[in-house]
Formats: structure tokens, sequence, C-alpha cells
């Protein structure tokens, strides 16, 4: 009889224990959807801080680290990100999301792929995750891997532009302009004006064109570019107008397309050698040293100009600056083969604080400033001890003052293996 007297207020225990423990995981939920909210709403910092503060009180929570993993991956802390979701995994489609992205910003395109796979199975149509396999098997040199992505995405009812556009990309990037051309196209047959995709209009037409130069197809590119150039005149369409221009023959208007550039940007290397190069094709080889002078005092020449002006001295028939120019030309040419050696080592392994260096100085110069500069600015974020390397310091003074880069020979060897 007295147990059954207790039994009511056992249960009433067991219920009210029930409750406590009900409320505690519903309060730690709240916590951390409030988290999850402020990381889909943008405030990174906020979300880190709260995070933080519920880690203090449950450190060993799956859930809050893998938030804690995803805010890191946010706020461009990848290598730390890396590290904390090794530990706690992802369970979600969100955190494969974040490891896949912090894993492609540190250049781990082959680590990043069956995480993005992984993706790809849980939301068979989110074409993001498609485009981001087809970069890492291309950058991970996985040619036919690459390939396979971009098809899967141009296959992708709404996504086949996109999709023929990655393709055309790395078709550019291997050398093969005419397969390069052939995707060129079907994008146009579903983007007729270039919209909507992953770069602006003018991007497009530009790469189409430069595409349809290399195969020697330079009338067709000359047509495209006219229409580009009514509605959207850039610096870069006016140079590949030139060229194409140019190599057909029609000299008075590439001498037009240069000149336009050179008036907004007197300096524009590019410009003033296409048109050294017309000087000589016409017979007038004093014309061409003097489009090419200030680009020697300004220390801007590359082995084109340098060959340029080789022609031209021998045109002229001045024995010592034949000499000088043919050691120049065949300098500069020596030192454009070293910093291919250079971007190959580099992207063998490029989340190296050394391929980022050897990244950002081939960026430089090629006059590609900003470029140059956000490498520089992430490498010394990461590791500020870089600066303390003479080459790293100079580099760094060269592309804030957009001035002459340390020698390449002067970039510290390799360490043997």
């Amino acid at each position: 009889m007295s147990k059954r007297r207790w039994l009511p207020k056992i249960l009433l225990a067991g219920g009210l224990t029930l409750c406590i423990v009900g409320a505690l995981v519903w309060w730690q939920e709240q916590g951390l959807e409030s988290i999850e909210q402020r990381l889909a709403e943008g405030d990174v910092n906020g979300a880190l801080a709260a995070v933080e503060a519920y880690l203090v009180t449950h450190p060993d929570d799956e859930r809050a680290l893998a938030l804690r993993a995803r805010g890191l991956a946010a706020a461009g802390y990848a290598a730390e990100a890396d590290i904390m979701f090794q530990q706690v995994g992802a369970a979600e489609l969100d955190d494969l999301q974040a490891w896949s992205a912090a894993l492609m910003s540190l250049g781990q395109w082959e680590r990043a792929i069956p995480i993005l796979e992984r993706m790809a199975q849980l939301d068979p149509l989110q074409a993001d995750t498609l485009e981001r396999i087809t970069v890492c098997e291309f950058e991970s040199g996985n040619r036919q891997g690459a390939l396979a992505a971009g098809r899967r995405l141009a296959a992708l009812s709404g996504f086949e532009a996109a999709g023929h556009l990655q393709l055309a990309s790395m078709y550019t990037a291997w050398g093969s302009s005419l397969e390069a051309i052939r995707h060129y196209k079907r994008v146009l047959d579903f983007r007729p004006a270039a919209t909507g995709l992953p770069m602006p209009p003018v991007e497009f037409f530009a790469a189409y064109a430069r595409a349809l130069l290399q195969s020697g197809n330079a009338r067709q590119a000359l047509e495209i570019l006219a229409k580009v150039a009514a509605d959207r005149p850039s610096p870069e369409i006016s140079l590949l107008e030139g060229q194409a221009a140019q190599m057909i023959g029609r000299f008075k208007e590439a001498r037009t397309c240069y000149q336009r550039i050179l008036d907004d940007d007197p300096a524009h290397r590019d410009a003033r050698q296409g048109l050294a190069e017309i000087s000589l094709q016409q017979g007038r080889p004093e014309e061409a040293v003097e489009w090419l002078e200030p680009l020697v005092d300004q220390q801007r020449l590359n082995a084109d100009g340098a060959f340029l002006l080789l022609r031209a001295y021998t045109d002229l028939n001045d024995p010592p600056q034949i000499e000088t120019w043919q050691a120049k030309t065949e300098a500069l040419r020596l030192r454009r083969r070293r910093l291919r050696a250079l971007e190959a080592e580099a992207a063998a392994n490029p989340s190296t604080p050394r391929a980022v260096t050897i990244t950002a100085y081939v960026a430089a110069a090629r006059q590609d400033w900003e470029t140059a500069g956000q490498l520089l600015a992430t490498l010394l974020r990461e590791m500020p001890e870089a600066y303390e390397v003479p080459f790293v310091e100079q580099l760094v003074d060269a592309v804030r003052n957009q001035d002459t880069l340390p020698p390449i020979d002067s970039l510290p060897q390799r360490p043997a293996r």
C-alpha cells in the first residue's frame, strides 16, 4: 500500500526532471539557432562571439563546434576552420559548404572534391556545387574529371550557359582554342547577350575574341568586338580590336584602336608595342623606336618589346644598338622562361607561402597590381613574418608603389628535399 502512495510522487518527480531536461535542451537549441541565424545574416563576428560564449559552458557540443568552424571559415580563417572540421566533422549541408570553401581558399583542391561530391549527392540540382567541383578538378590537374564536372553542369536545366562557359575557359587555359570557341558559341545559344553569367558581358566577349584570335580567325573576332565596343567600350576591347585589325592588315584601323588606349593611358605597354610593330611592318623603324622609348625609360619593356627594338635597330643598321638589344632580348626571354617555371612550381603547391609570393610576383610582372596586392595582403595576414624576407619586403613596396620589381633571381631558393 505504501508503494502505491509513493508511485505518484515518483512519477511527478520524473516528469519534472524530463521537463527540466527538455527546457535545457530547448534553451541550448535556441542559442545555437540564434548563432546559425547570425551566420546566415552575415553577422560573422557576432556569431563567433556568441558561439565562444556558448562553448564556455558546453565545450564538447559538436554542433556548436561545427558552427564555430563555419564562422572561422566565413571570417577568412580557413586553416583554423579546416582543423576544427577535421575534429568534429560536417553533419549538415552548410557545414560541408563552409569546409569545402575553406579548403578551396587554401588551395587544397583534391581534399575539397569528396566534400563537394557529397554535397552534390545531397542536392544534385545545386549548380554552385558543380561549378566548384569543376574548379577543383581543373586546379588539381585532373583534366577528365574537370571536363566531366563541366558537362554535368552544362546538362543541368537553367545552367547550360554556365557549364559551357566553364568548359570554354578550361579549353582556353589548355590552349585548345578551337574547342574553346565551340563552347563559347554554345554559351551564346543560351545567353545571346552574354548576360546572367559569372562574368560581365564585356569580359565574356573579350575571352571569346581572344580565342578567335589565337585560332587565327581575326575577322570574326573583329566583328564580335565591334559590336561590343559600340555598347561597352573598354581598353581591353580596344586592344583586342587593334590586334585583330593588325592581323588582317587593316593598319589604319589598328592604329586608331591603339591610340584610343594611349589617350587615356600614355604608358600602356601593349598599345605602344602594337604601334611599334605596325611601324616596322610599314617600313618605319625610326617611328617604332619612338613608340618604344617611353617604355624603356620607365623600365616597362618586356621580351616582345625588346625584340621589336632589335628589329628596328637592325633595319636602321646600328651595330651598337643591335648588340645591346640582342643581349636585352635574350635576358628578358630568360626571365620569362624563369617566371613560367616558377608558375608551374606554384601551381603544383598553390597553398604554400612561396607559391603565393610567386603568383603575386607574376601578377605584378603583368602589371596586374590589384591581384598582386590582394595576394600579398593575404600572405602577410596569415604569415606576418614573411615580411622579414627581403624579397617579400621589396615586392610589397614595389606593388604598393607600382614600381620596379625586385630581380627574380633574388627570390630565395626552394629548400632541398
